[in-house]
C-alpha cells in the first residue's frame, strides 16, 4: 500500500509541474520552443541560427514536401532573406549571394503559389554550400 501512495504522489507532482510550466496548461510544441520570438528581427539572427531553423529543424523540407502552412512558407522566405544579407564566413561573396538569391527566389515563388519545389530542393543543397562557405 505504501508504494502505491508514493507513486500517486509522484504522479500528482509531475502533472502539477507540467501544468505550471506549460503556458495556458498546454505543452509547447517543438516548433514553438525552437522558433525565434515574433519580435526577433532578422538582424539578431546569425548563420548558425538560420541554418538551425531552416535546415536542422526541417522547415525547408516541410516546404519542399508541400507540408508547410502559408505562415511557414513566409517564415522560410524571411529567414532566407536574412541569410542573403549576411557575409559568408569563408569563400567567394559573389557565389554566396548567388546561392542565397536562389533560395530566396524559389521559396518566394512557392509562397506565391508557384510549383518551384524541385528548384528549391536543388538550391537547398547543403553540401554544395558547405564546401565553399562553411569554416572547418
Amino acid at each position: 500500500m505504501c508504494i502505491y501512495l508514493k507513486l500517486l504522489r509522484c504522479l500528482v507532482l509531475a502533472v502539477t509541474l507540467f501544468a505550471v510550466s506549460a503556458p495556458n496548461g498546454r505543452a509547447a510544441t517543438d516548433d514553438q520552443r525552437d522558433a525565434p520570438d515574433e519580435g526577433t528581427s532578422t538582424e539578431q539572427l546569425d548563420i548558425k541560427e538560420i541554418m538551425r531553423l531552416t535546415m536542422t529543424k526541417g522547415l525547408c523540407q516541410r516546404v519542399i514536401k508541400k507540408k508547410a502552412t502559408k505562415e511557414e512558407q513566409a517564415e522560410l522566405v524571411r529567414l532566407f532573406q536574412a541569410l542573403a544579407e549576411l557575409e559568408p564566413p569563408i569563400g567567394d561573396a559573389e557565389n554566396w549571394q548567388e546561392q542565397c538569391d536562389q533560395l530566396v527566389k524559389y521559396s518566394t515563388e512557392i509562397s506565391q503559389g508557384k510549383e518551384s519545389y524541385k528548384s528549391l530542393k536543388k538550391a537547398a543543397n547543403c553540401i554544395q554550400c558547405h564546401r565553399q562557405h562553411r569554416p572547418k
